[in-house]
């Protein structure tokens, strides 16, 4: 059995230490890497926004957080997939992965995944990338920027629109 209450402590700590740090925004035009991490049953309603971003010759790695789905053969191709059933009793995924993850090179890491999902959380905050973006749900307001999830829920939409804001940083 997963508790994810452990998990859910060390996440508060690490984002509370990231509220403290020197936020940071880069222009678009200056983002050479990107790392993303989202949910994978969220897979088929990011393609469309992840190619755009490959076709402006953006350098795109993406992490995965597996609940139960089987993974399609595309999906495999993601330079880290962090699965619901590999995850330690506290609901902590292993350090192996952590530190593979911390290895990839990113301007920008973009945050995607649903509330509530701390594995993925916890991997974000321990990235050592210098600008941070993501879906700002309750308890997740650590981000350089975020996006406050409101009424529309679509993560299409939500990806469109913080694309759509990262075009318009001229810092």
């Amino acid at each position: 059995m997963i508790t994810s209450y452990f998990i859910k402590k060390k996440v508060q700590i690490l984002a509370a230490a990231e509220r403290q740090r020197s936020h940071r925004s880069l222009p678009f035009e200056q983002v050479k890497s990107i790392l993303i991490l989202y949910n994978a049953a969220d897979h088929e309603a990011l393609q469309e926004g992840i190619e755009r971003l490959k076709a402006a010759h953006k350098q795109v790695q993406t992490c995965l957080f597996v609940a139960s789905e089987t993974l399609a053969e595309e999906v495999k191709k993601s330079v880290i997939v962090v699965e619901q059933k590999a995850l330690s009793t506290w609901g902590f995924p292993s350090e192996e992965v952590v530190n593979r993850l911390s290895t990839v090179k990113a301007d920008l890491l973009i945050d995607l995944t649903r509330p509530g999902c701390y594995p993925m959380q916890y991997m974000a905050l321990r990235h050592p990338s210098t600008f941070k973006v993501g879906l700002k749900y309750p308890g997740q307001e650590w981000y350089d920027m975020g996006l406050l999830v409101a009424e529309r829920n679509d993560i299409a939409y939500l990806f469109e629109q913080i694309l759509f804001y990262l075009h318009t940083i001229h810092v």
